[in-house]
């Protein structure tokens, strides 16, 4: 499911780092995420963090990271950056996000 986010603009080389919420119910959730071409070629992992909510809070805090070194490689132009949540080894809900790479 994609979900219409503002176009994040990054420069080639520059770390990207990202930090939002995820609404999520309770449960033990993993996060992965990946950046991909206009085509789907993967053109990187990247390293997510997320925090278990203090209960009852629904809003996982949530960051995506890359260090600088690891974009330096990016090809420019509009990438697009696949978040996945999985509870229990089951892919629960997925999303995608739009990222400009100049």
């Amino acid at each position: 499911m994609a979900i219409p986010t503002p176009t994040i603009y990054i420069k080639q080389g520059a770390t990207f780092s990202q930090a939002g919420y995820a609404t999520l119910p309770d449960g033990d959730w993993i996060a992965t995420s990946q950046i991909r071409d206009n085509a789907g070629t993967l053109i990187s992992d990247l390293d997510v963090t997320l925090q278990t909510p203090v209960a009852p809070a629904v809003k996982w805090p949530l960051l995506l990271f890359k260090s600088a070194t690891e974009t330096e490689n990016w090809p420019l132009g509009t990438l697009y950056c696949d978040i996945r949540f999985d509870y229990n080894g089951k892919d629960r809900k997925s999303t995608r996000l739009n990222s400009s790479h100049t």
